[in-house]
């Protein structure tokens, strides 16, 4: 679930500020409480002000990536490594994992080019092309769609009747 600025910093300011529990402020905003929990730590490491903003874009180095996944490699949890370096868990996981894939190259920034429409694996599956209806076939359809609501009626107020006919039996 994402949040915006406002609505995040109101929730550190209530646990860090107000001094209610990340229990009560996690209910009220219907929010996990783990998740509520990072952002506290992170914010208690970090000030609040840099838990803000978190939907932008950030760029890191490879170098500085390679860091933090060698800390972990070394034995520090990926959460307390979240937290020193004002990162989402879900970021350092996706590095171990890009390292552990590819080593270093794993987590260079060169973004992936585009394929060029000729370099583009074939697929043998056939592209379903929609087969457009004619007025007469939609008119056929509604009759039919009349034809299932009226039957739905019609079942409906026969099940009425047999459970106001067992109802009737019951107080015999």
């Amino acid at each position: 679930m994402r949040f915006t600025d406002e609505e995040r910093r109101r929730m550190l300011e209530e646990v860090l500020v107000e001094g209610q529990t990340i229990k009560s402020v996690s209910d009220k905003y219907k929010v996990h409480y783990k998740m509520l929990h990072v952002l506290v730590q992170r914010a208690k490491h970090h000030g609040i002000d840099s838990i803000l903003h978190e939907n932008a874009v950030r760029h890191y180095s490879a170098e500085f990536k390679l860091e933090v996944v060698r800390r972990f490699l070394d034995g520090e949890s990926k959460n307390k490594l979240a937290i020193h370096y004002n990162l989402s868990q879900s970021i350092v996981s996706y590095w171990c994992v890009k390292y552990a894939e590819k080593d270093i190259e794993g987590l260079s920034n060169v973004r992936r080019q585009r394929m060029l429409v000729d370099d583009r694996p074939k697929t043998d599956s056939p592209k379903i092309k929609r087969k457009a209806h004619t007025e007469k076939e939609y008119q056929e359809l509604e009759k039919r769609l009349k034809r299932a609501e009226m039957e739905i009626e019609f079942l409906k107020k026969l099940d009425a009747l047999v459970q106001e006919r067992i109802e009737r039996e019951k107080r015999k």
